[in-house]
């Protein structure tokens, strides 16, 4: 479930209404289904459902609103709670009081790990393989030259002989591709 920024507050005029909660359902990942998990959020959240009727209106109408974790005490499955709403757009009804800072949090998480990981590539891992030879020259030249090795022992066995006739016909196949 990906981590949006929460409802703006709704423009003048605003009316209020009694709603009902309903499909509350915790967030507290993001970048992950509920099969492969995603990124732990560090302050989860609640999606809630809200149908109310509007003043005026016959029919109810369903809003979905964004709160963080337990500022809204009491908040589950099917209890009333008082919401404002835009006159000029009742969808966009939010559930009176609670707190949203789910998603400047998610942002602060997401800019820390990502600078903390350029900061050690930048400050750590590119320093250290700058070092001169001297200090990792023999550790890397054994391991360097044993690959190298391994490499030409490879070349010996893919390449047949030069008097066996299959290396002539695939050295004939290949320039016949090539053309």
């Amino acid at each position: 479930m990906a981590c949006s920024t929460p409802p703006p507050v709704p423009a003048n005029p605003i009316r209020s209404a009694a709603a009902t909660a309903r499909k509350l359902r915790t967030v507290d990942q993001i970048w992950g289904t509920r099969r492969s998990g995603g990124q732990s959020l560090r302050q989860p959240f609640q999606m809630v459902d809200l149908e109310f009727t509007p003043q005026g209106a016959k029919e109810p109408v369903h809003a979905l609103d964004r709160v963080d974790l337990n500022s809204i005490p009491g908040l589950r499955d099917g209890a009333k709670v008082t919401v404002v709403y835009p006159v000029s757009n009742r969808r966009q009804a939010r559930i009176d009081g609670g707190t949203r800072t789910y998603s400047q949090k998610a942002m602060t998480y997401i800019l820390e790990v990502t600078f903390g990981a350029a900061a050690l590539v930048a400050f750590v891992i590119w320093p250290l393989l700058q070092l001169p030879d001297k200090f990792l020259g023999r550790f890397l030249r054994s391991r360097a030259g044993s690959a190298l090795n391994t490499t030409r022992a490879f070349e010996k066995l893919d390449r047949p002989p030069e008097s066996d006739p299959r290396r002539k016909a695939l050295e004939s196949l290949l320039r016949s591709r090539q053309q």
